[in-house]
């Protein structure tokens, strides 16, 4: 017989399930089509080298929402924003970001949502749905964070002081 503790695992789990919101669905939906035309490119692309524009631009967003799907062991991220990052990617707001810098836009879009647009994140969590309004908020949202954050740029290191310079040059030596 199952504890007591074994059993509210078990319902916190079955809650949790259904905590995934009407919007999510609508944003899952379809994800699931842009991932299995990514899987499909990707094995075409091994066999051919000359790839038009469209496929180009298909196989790197695959591999965007790829990056965006992993996530740190023991980091739970809210649905509410996990709908508004993947619509952000799914709708072309990450193609200008280079992969391997996805997850460092991702947390700073993530970031930007909950310190700035807070009141969005609560209403999208209290309706669990996307209306048109809610979409075009998220819109301007991803777009606001765009103009204010460029991952691809390289930030500017502080320059070395000449003690440093020269401790790094013996330690090449």
């Amino acid at each position: 017989m199952p504890s007591l503790i074994d059993l509210r695992r078990r319902i916190r789990a079955v809650k949790n399930t259904q905590q995934i919101t009407k919007a999510m669905k609508q944003v899952a939906g379809t994800l699931r089509l842009d991932l299995a035309q990514y899987r499909e490119m990707a094995a075409f692309a091994q066999f051919g080298s000359d790839l038009d524009a469209k496929t180009q631009s298909q196989i790197n967003r695959g591999k965007r929402i790829m990056e965006v799907f992993k996530q740190q062991q023991y980091n739970p991220i809210a649905v509410e924003i996990q709908v508004a990052v993947l619509w952000a990617v799914q709708n072309g707001y990450m193609d200008e970001v280079a992969v391997e810098r996805v997850k460092e836009y991702q947390t700073k879009f993530a970031d930007f949502l909950t310190t700035r647009k807070a009141e969005l994140m609560a209403t999208i969590a209290k309706e669990k749905a996307l209306s048109d309004a809610l979409t075009a908020d998220v819109k301007s949202a991803a777009e606001e964070f765009k103009q204010t954050c460029t991952p691809d740029k390289p930030q500017a290191q502080p320059a070395a002081t000449e003690p440093a310079k020269t401790q790094l040059q013996k330690a090449a030596k």
